[in-house]
């Protein structure tokens, strides 16, 4: 058979013109997935009677592009993964958060009229116990920090219902407590301020009544020691006196019905 017989019989045996194997071999080279192999491209390319020269630049053009896929797949799990870690950190701490708040509201604050009862978290349940009945228990916490500086509050505790509150203010220095013979008050002495505060052991009715130092008609409130002295019951009333300077008491509370 004639030269020029036998190259139109092997034109006519191919499946692809060299155009569409370049054709084919850029789109290959294009993909971001395993649609074409290596030995798929070079039987095309052999096929169509692209050089060699050219077939190895465009299966280096492919290897370089499904590396670069490659990379960038694994590039795409890290910050996937990255991204999962962060939203269960994030998921954990609000977890937390919701425990510590529902811990929080657990207790129960006494609302004074002049304040709100932003009171922070208490740092121990117990604390030193000031003073105690059969029906009341009085504690001061520990201090807590708020803006800086440490405070101290106070809870009472009903033993029989179980029942406690925290009073709705923060003091300095609580050093002393007394509680009134029908158990329905608590006095407490704040040396840090000087002040005698009453509070209903229900949580009702906290108020400032006196402070060390102070002229009543009665006399001068004494800031030497303690200046409570007690509480007195009569008629169906609490009341509570305090120690004056120069000898004697006062009475700076009176239950009202």
């Amino acid at each position: 058979m004639p030269l020029e017989q036998q190259q139109r019989s092997v034109e006519t045996e191919r499946s692809y013109s060299p155009e569409e194997a370049g054709e084919i071999l850029k789109i290959a080279a294009n993909l971001r997935d395993d649609s074409f192999s290596i030995e798929h491209l070079r039987a095309i390319a052999q096929e169509a009677g692209i050089t060699e020269e050219n077939l190895q630049q465009a299966v280096r053009m492919y290897e370089e592009r499904q590396k670069m896929a490659s990379r960038q797949r694994a590039r795409t799990r890290t910050r996937l993964q990255t991204v999962m870690a962060m939203g269960a950190g994030v998921l954990l701490f609000i977890a937390m958060m919701l425990v510590v708040a529902m811990e929080a509201s657990a207790w129960h604050f006494s609302n004074p009229a002049s304040k709100s009862n932003k009171i922070q978290l208490v740092l121990a349940h117990e604390g030193d116990l000031l003073a105690s009945s059969e029906g009341c228990k009085v504690y001061r916490t520990e201090r807590i920090s708020e803006d800086l500086r440490r405070y101290e509050l106070v809870r009472i505790e009903n033993p029989t219902t179980g029942d406690s509150f925290v009073v709705g203010n923060r003091f300095q220095k609580v050093v002393s407590a007394s509680i009134s013979p029908s158990g329905k008050h608590v006095a407490l002495y704040d040396e840090g301020t000087g002040e005698i505060w009453v509070v209903g052991t229900d949580g009702k009715g906290l108020q400032r009544v006196a402070r060390v130092g102070q002229t009543l008609s009665e006399g001068t409130i004494t800031d030497d020691g303690n200046p409570i002295a007690g509480w007195a019951r009569v008629q169906g009333k609490d009341f509570l006196k305090l120690h004056l300077a120069h000898g004697g008491t006062a009475v700076v509370f009176t239950e009202q019905p």
